[in-house]
Order: C-alpha cells, then sequence, then structure tokens
C-alpha cells in the first residue's frame, strides 16, 4: 500500500524550493513575508510594497511577480486586520467606554452622558465635553445606566490629561501605555508623540510590531482633521440623530473629496441608512401603541356613546397614523411621510433583515361594558369546555344544582323576550345613562378593545372571557324576601333579577393583540 504523504513536510518542502527559485523569498529576514488568505480559501505568500484605501501591491514570493489586489480579495477577517493596521478603518476595536446616564425627554429625544450634579429643579449632565442642564419636568422616565465611548461624555483633552495624570510614564513601557490609550481614544498625533519617547528611552523597542504601530499612528496623526470628522459622524449615529449624522457625512464628503477614507464614508452612510430604517420600525411600533392609548383616553373623556362608535368607525385609526407621522417627523426625521409609517407598522411582525420580531402581547378589556356589544357580539367565539367525568349516580347538590341552571335558562330566556319588546328609545337612554356614570379609564379601556378587534389595524390573537363579579357568570342575582323579623316571605324560593352590572351578559370579554 502507498504510504499516505506527511502534509507538514509537504508544506515545508514546498516552502524550500521555492526560496531557491525566488529571490525575493531569499531575502529571508529582510523581509516582511505574509501569508494571505484569500476569499476563496486559496492562500498566496507574499511581501506587501504598497498600499492605499482601494488595495494593496505585493511581490509573490513563489515567481517573483508584481501584481495589484483589491481589499475585497481577501477573507474578510485578514482584510479587516490588514486594513487596521494600515490605517484604512473605522477605529480600534478596543476603543474607550465609560458608564454614563442615558436620559429619556418627554418629545422622545435622548441625552446620553454622566450625571455630575443636581438641584431640585434641574440634573447637570456632562456630555461630550460640554455641560448641560436638563430640567426634570422635561425628563419622561428615570435615568438608567449604560456603557458609551468615554468621547461621548469626555472631551479628548480631558481623558487624556486623566490618563497621563494616572500613569505618570517615566520609562518606555510607560509610554508605550499611554500612546495605546491615545489611539484608542483617537488622539494620533500624542500617540505618535509617546511612540517616539518610548523608541528614544528604549532603543530595543523597535521591531516589526512597533514599526507597524508607530507608522499606523503616524498615518492617522497625519490625517487627524478627517478621522475627527468622521468619528462626530460616528457620534451622531450612536446618539440617533440620523439625519444628522448624514448631513456630517456629506459635508465630508464635499471637504475631502480626495479623501483616503472615501470608502470608510460610504460604508458609514450605509450604516446610518439601515440603522436609521431599523430604529424607525421600532420607534412606528412604540409610537403607534402610545398613539392609540392617547387617543382612547382623550375619547373616553370627551365623547358620548354614539359618538365614541362613530370616532372608532376609521377616523381613529387615521388620528393615530397622523399623530405618529407628526411625532416622528418632529423628533427623528423631517422626511417621514405616512406612507413609511403605514408600510413599517405593516410589517412589525419582522426586522429589516427578514428575522422575525417578537412584540409583547397587549390586552384591554370592555369591562362591565361588555354588554354595550350586544349579546351575540359580547360572547362570541366563548367556548365553554367541560371536564369529561365518569357517569355515576347524581348527589343531592348535583340536582340541585341543575335545577338553578334550568331556572336561569327560562329566566334568561324571558329577559331576552322582554329585551326585543323594549323600545329602542328607552335602550339607547340606558346606554347613555352607564356611559356617563362610568369612569373614564374603563371607558378608554373598551375603547382601546373595540379599537383593536374591529379596526384591521391590530392582530387579535385570542378572545378571552372571565365571569362577572357581581353575578359569578350567571348574568342574574338571586333576591330573597324577607320580613322585619328576618324570615323569609313567600313560598320561600329566591326571585331572579337581572345582573345590572352584566346586563344579563354573565360574561368580561378582554382582547389579546399585537
Amino acid at each position: 500500500m502507498r504510504p499516505t504523504p506527511n502534509p507538514l513536510l509537504l508544506l515545508l518542502a514546498l516552502l524550500a524550493a521555492t526560496a531557491l527559485a525566488s529571490p525575493a523569498l531569499a531575502r529571508g529576514a529582510a523581509m516582511d513575508a505574509r501569508l494571505l488568505h484569500l476569499r476563496d480559501g486559496r492562500t498566496l505568500w507574499v511581501e506587501i510594497q504598497d498600499h492605499d484605501v482601494d488595495g494593496f501591491v505585493v511581490e509573490r514570493l513563489d515567481n517573483g511577480g508584481r501584481v495589484r489586489l483589491p481589499w475585497s480579495l481577501l477573507d474578510p477577517s485578514m482584510e479587516q486586520a490588514l486594513r487596521q493596521q494600515f490605517g484604512y478603518v473605522d477605529a480600534l476595536d478596543d476603543e474607550v467606554f465609560v458608564e454614563a446616564d442615558r436620559l429619556v425627554l418627554a418629545d422622545g429625544t435622548e441625552v446620553v452622558g454622566q450625571i455630575v450634579g443636581r438641584s431640585e429643579s434641574e440634573l447637570v449632565v456632562k456630555s461630550g465635553g460640554r455641560v448641560l442642564y436638563v430640567p426634570m419636568t422635561r425628563l419622561r422616565e428615570a435615568a438608567t445606566k449604560v456603557q458609551v465611548p468615554a468621547l461621548d461624555v469626555y472631551s479628548r483633552d480631558e481623558l487624556y490629561e486623566l490618563e497621563l495624570t494616572r500613569l505618570q510614564p517615566s520609562d518606555a513601557a510607560g509610554h508605550l501605555e499611554l500612546a495605546e490609550y491615545c489611539e484608542r481614544i483617537l488622539d494620533f498625533r500624542r500617540a505618535v508623540e509617546h511612540y517616539r519617547l518610548a523608541r528614544e528611552l528604549d532603543p530595543g523597542v523597535q521591531g516589526g510590531e512597533f514599526d507597524a504601530a508607530l507608522a499606523r499612528a503616524t498615518r492617522k496623526a497625519e490625517s487627524q482633521e478627517q478621522l475627527d470628522a468622521l468619528h462626530e459622524v460616528d457620534t451622531l449615529r450612536a446618539r440617533k440623530r440620523y439625519d444628522e449624522a448624514l448631513l456630517a457625512a456629506q459635508a465630508f464628503a464635499d471637504t475631502y473629496p480626495e479623501s483616503p477614507f472615501e470608502v470608510d464614508v460610504a460604508k458609514r452612510v450605509e450604516r446610518i441608512e439601515r440603522d436609521r430604517e431599523e430604529a424607525l420600525r421600532e420607534l412606528v411600533i412604540q409610537r403607534w401603541y402610545f398613539a392609540g392609548a392617547r387617543l382612547a383616553q382623550k375619547a373616553g373623556r370627551e365623547l358620548q356613546f354614539e359618538q365614541a362608535l362613530a370616532y372608532l368607525d376609521g377616523r381613529m385609526s387615521e388620528e393615530i397614523l397622523e399623530r405618529v407621522t407628526e411625532d416622528l417627523q418632529a423628533n427623528f426625521s423631517a422626511t417621514i411621510t405616512q406612507d413609511d409609517v403605514l408600510q413599517y407598522w405593516a410589517e412589525r411582525f419582522q426586522r429589516l433583515d427578514g428575522r422575525p420580531r417578537t412584540l409583547r402581547m397587549k390586552k384591554a378589556s370592555y369591562g362591565h361594558g361588555t354588554w354595550l356589544l350586544g349579546e351575540d357580539r359580547a360572547l362570541e367565539g366563548l367556548e365553554v369546555q367541560k371536564t369529561a367525568e365518569v357517569e355515576g349516580p347524581k348527589s343531592e347538590r348535583d340536582a340541585e344544582r341543575e335545577r338553578i341552571e334550568e331556572k336561569v335558562r327560562r329566566y334568561l330566556k324571558n329577559q331576552e323576550i322582554a329585551r326585543k319588546t323594549k323600545s329602542s328609545e328607552n335602550e339607547a337612554e340606558e346606554v347613555d345613562a352607564f356611559w356617563k356614570t362610568w369612569s373614564s379609564n374603563s371607558k378608554a379601556q373598551w375603547i382601546v378593545a373595540y379599537y383593536a378587534e374591529n379596526s384591521g389595524d391590530m392582530r387579535v390573537e385570542r378572545v378571552t372571557f372571565s365571569n362577572c363579579s357581581e353575578c359569578g357568570g350567571t348574568g342574574v342575582r338571586e333576591q330573597v324576601h324577607v320580613s322585619a323579623m328576618g324570615r323569609r316571605q313567600g313560598s320561600g324560593n329566591a326571585d331572579l333579577k337581572a345582573c345590572v352590572t352584566c346586563q344579563n351578559i354573565g360574561k368580561v370579554r378582554r382582547v389579546h393583540f399585537r
């Protein structure tokens, strides 16, 4: 049997043969040889001769030939590593982060910074190297803790002075640490200064890794102004000020038309637009529920029952759409249209990338006003589930329960006949009287339930029922007549009267929706 070749020995033999055949590889230690991993899975030994924002020039070590390659030809992880080393990426991955306070204001805007003081009427917040005074009356909710880039809170000079005081570098190692920190806060001019001080204090720090770090920092220091402008774009995007971020990206392109960061600007614009749309989709959902609840409260306070029904017949949906659009135009982006809002609301169950979105279930109850729907609509969907039981001799208690249930059925049937003969005028007066005395919060809940179930804007997941708290679900109340001495009068049987709370319906209807 022919033995299986050892892959490691084959690779070593190939490299040795290539070294003998290639003048470039024969230079050995004097050359920065790299094994490139290409996107299609192939590998290539090269020496990188030159590079720019679009690609790089290499000398192949197998035949000494020179070829220009685009960055996109590389495996994505290697592309990221090389572009970072040569200064063609956004920033270092280990950017400095600090704990900050996130404040949400009444108009939906956010302030992110550190609360450094407070009074009875306002908070003092440090944000972006500035001090802001936020009135307590403008807060929508309590502050929450978040992790944010340090430059969102402090200025670059403040961060540098704090770290300089902490380290107090006096040797090469201290200056190297401070130089790396300066890169993390995007202060590349100071990074170059401390790299050079480290080399002056200890010439032995020179080497491939140190030289690459110094070259990277030097290259970025030469473009410090452009990098600062790019960071401003990133800051605006992180603060969800997407329109301003897009304007800043456009201003960068206009100011630096020949910038080596042209590709990075294009990537930022793409990310801003993607984040903007995803944030917009989330906000449409939040604002739609919020606007619906607010309008229901307003209608419950101001409208009579017939007016509320007319309002629910289409106008409420239209007004929710108008309010959501106006809200987002004022606090998010002036370019949003009603068509955008309708589209994102219709697509609320999936994210921008196609993944499903899980929405929290909402619910609303018709409460003691369930009877206003009419018996058929009030009980629509009600299914009585009975547990299967083994037939056996009925107890005296079971027989008594059946007699009561039969009595209730006869009574309800008689009441139904009575309702049909009642004049519509009397019925309307009864409805109006109930609606006027009902609490505004209960009316708002009724309106939300009706809107969710009938407007078509919501997806109804299920309808549930509970027993009326007054009659226990029977729809009637037992009335016993007693004498002044406390003795039962008449035949001894209790009279059945309609439950004034549920008006014979016996159930409370609830709607669960998204």
